[in-house]
């Protein structure tokens, strides 16, 4: 919970809208009611996996090419190729983290919708 209000006020002080959900469930749920430029998920969530949820994200024809950042602290060498796969944009390993970095990256990730 601290790091995903930590990612929110990083991305609204760059002036975004940010909505955080309580799972991936709630997610697409909210997903179903708006439309969002950018998604970013971790792979350990309650109820389902990061993995999952990126899958069911690229079934809906509206978020078919929505920008999604993995954010999470598995091992990228073995997990961003299995994200990759099933339609991640990027991935950036918590243990990595630096701010400056995620911030240019979420800007690259934009600037292709």
């Amino acid at each position: 919970r601290t790091t995903k209000l930590l990612e929110k006020n990083i991305i609204e002080a760059q002036g975004y809208k940010v909505r955080i959900a309580t799972n991936a469930i709630d997610a697409l749920e909210i997903m179903e009611r708006n439309h969002f430029d950018l998604i970013i998920t971790d792979n350990e969530m309650p109820k389902m996996t990061g993995y999952e949820f990126v899958q069911e994200i690229r079934k809906y024809a509206n978020y078919k090419n929505t920008p999604i950042l993995v954010l999470s602290s598995n091992d990228k060498s073995i997990w961003w190729p299995k994200f990759q796969q099933v339609g991640a944009n990027e991935y950036i390993q918590k243990s990595e983290f630096n701010q400056e970095y995620f911030v240019r990256t979420i800007n690259e990730l934009l600037k292709c919708v």
